[in-house]
């Protein structure tokens, strides 16, 4: 029997080979690298979750038996910001409980359920919205309410793709488009619906605090604090451009200019921007050699290989990763071009740029989109002096 322990694992590839030549094998462990998070967790918009959540750390927190003072000085700031923590979600909690509201839940799960009943709907958006309504239906009392405001949010969205959200209010007959064969006039009483539970509820400030790139999203909630007059506050990190001191990089605001300078400046051109723009990238560089950094799923690298890439191009691995091991993969793949978002510290930008760095090579970095925010904040005590 082999017991296997492997580094580098990817998509598993020595575990399937082992399968097909029916030798017998036991895992041990398998990681991608010694570099992920892993003192990150992801949570569902659940409360019990995140109640256990909390009380895992609260406990964790108090298993620690300091030794040296410094190590009980690290000891009592982790359980103050576990207070912090906790007293804000309480509040948050609470101010759910009071507005928990019956009739909204209905009106988000009338309206998947009618959009469901579609005849043309995309399957990608029908196996979406599926989910959504199955996990609508799985929930009780305030979770139910806090998902149905993550649904409501993501309907309004798809909306807004190719709609504007002030029409709704329009009285005569309009014929709503959908990029996704959505039938928006089946249900745009009901998308009304969901303004006027916001009004109902004297909610007066809405804080965006969305993925940079979520742009949609974020257009949304302005449109929607507009025609509601109430505030709208921008929560984001603050860019990292301004940190970066290596002269040889390219700012461009679109995978447009970034392709256009990757092939003039480059033959070999990693392309650290995961896998949503790559039908775009393959067609605007058609004739150099692109490796691709992508997660290790099933049905992301099948999209891949439909775009004509093979293994040689793929790296199927899921980060964050080290400035050394960028490195070893710009080395690896002879890159002389780097292409990457500017994702932030949580997605490892700055380790791409200082491996680019340290090697001479080039790198084009694709900011954010600009939206005029009507105020934005960059730290958490700018944010409670508004508050």
């Amino acid at each position: 029997m082999i017991r296997l322990a492997t580094v580098f694992s990817g998509i598993g590839a020595i575990e399937h080979a082992l399968d097909r030549m029916n030798i017998p094998h036991k895992i041990i462990f398998a990681c991608d690298n010694g570099d992920v998070d892993i003192l990150s967790k992801k949570i569902d918009a659940d409360f019990n979750k995140i109640d256990d959540a909390l009380n895992e750390m609260e406990s964790a927190i108090s298993k620690i038996s300091p030794i040296k003072d410094e190590e009980l000085d690290i000891k009592r700031e982790l359980y103050t910001l576990y207070i912090k923590i906790r007293t804000e979600y309480d509040v948050i909690k609470a101010d759910f409980k009071k507005i928990y509201d019956k009739d909204f839940i209905i009106i988000v799960n009338d309206i998947l359920k009618i959009i469901l009943e579609g005849n043309d709907l995309k399957n990608r958006k029908r196996k979406e919205y599926t989910i959504l309504f199955e996990e609508l239906g799985n929930n009780n009392n305030i979770n139910k309410l806090l998902l149905s405001y993550k649904i409501a949010i993501k309907i309004v969205t798809d909306f807004k793709k190719d709609n504007e959200v002030s029409k709704l209010s329009l009285l005569e007959d309009v014929v709503y488009k959908s990029t996704y064969n959505i039938n928006w006039n089946n249900v745009v009483d009901k998308l009304k619906d969901i303004v006027i539970f916001i009004e109902k509820n004297n909610i007066n400030k809405i804080i965006d605090a969305t993925h940079p790139y979520a742009i949609e999203v974020s257009k949304n909630a302005i449109q929607c604090a507009k025609e509601l007059n109430i505030d709208y506050l921008r929560y984001e990190r603050k860019s990292l451009i301004e940190d970066i001191s290596y002269e040889n990089k390219y700012i461009v605001s679109s995978i447009e200019e970034a392709c256009k300078i990757a092939r003039e400046k480059g033959r070999n051109i990693f392309i650290g921007t995961g896998s949503k723009n790559l039908p775009k990238i393959v067609e605007l560089i058609p004739d150099r050699n692109l490796i691709v950094r992508v997660l290790p799923t099933s049905d992301v690298i099948l999209s891949c290989e439909s775009l004509g890439l093979n293994a040689d191009n793929i790296i199927a691995m899921k980060g964050p990763f080290s400035q050394s091991i960028n490195e070893e993969f710009y080395k690896h793949y002879n890159v002389d071009i780097v292409v990457t978002k500017e994702s932030g510290i949580a997605g490892g930008f700055l380790e791409k740029v200082n491996a680019c760095e340290t090697l001479q090579i080039p790198v084009v970095i694709i900011t954010r989109e600009k939206i005029n925010y009507p105020l934005v904040v960059n730290e958490i005590d700018e944010l409670e002096k508004l508050l």
